[in-house]
């Protein structure tokens, strides 16, 4: 009987340093992958390539054709966005472009490029595109899906305008 707790220190000792192992097998295939799954936004890929268009069309004169804003127009794609929009839904997003822009003429757009706007501005802020179009109607929280990790997407040259 006198090795008996010996035996029960050595299980519980073999188990402890399995699940550890474990762990650590896991958590470094993760690491030496480099990469997080990508977050597949609430808009597919065409709306994103719509607002693509769209925005240089529209938005591109006053927040640049990278989305980095100048003046009073603002950053529309890192972690300055995410840090002002990542706390509300996609429809307040859409609510707010729809009611203030362009300047001069807020509301100005057709309502489907607005939407596609704001599929444009998800993509550019690290969501990728899945199957479920947004709507008017979707209410998806900014950062369930947008992550602020800037990423360019397609020619960002403006139309009828030459580069410098």
């Amino acid at each position: 009987m006198s090795g008996l707790p010996a035996v029960r220190l050595t299980k519980r000792f073999v188990r402890s340093w399995s699940a550890l192992a474990i762990w650590v097998a896991i958590f470094g295939l993760v690491v030496i992958s480099g990469q997080t799954p990508a977050i597949v936004g609430p808009y597919t890929a065409a709306q994103s390539e719509a607002g693509r268009v769209a925005y240089l069309g529209n938005c591109a004169s006053c927040h640049l054709a990278e989305l980095t804003g100048r003046n009073e127009a603002p950053q529309l794609a890192g972690s300055n966005f995410v840090a002002a929009w990542g706390g509300r839904t996609t429809s307040e997003l859409l609510t707010y472009i729809q009611t203030t822009m362009p300047p001069g003429n807020s509301g100005g757009l057709a309502p489907e490029t607005y939407v596609n706007l704001v599929a444009f501005l998800l993509e550019a802020n690290g969501a990728s595109a899945g199957s479920q179009p947004l709507t008017s109607k979707t209410a998806s929280a900014i950062r369930s899906a947008a992550t602020g990790h800037y990423r360019l997407i397609g020619d960002t040259s403006i139309p009828g305008r030459s580069s410098c």
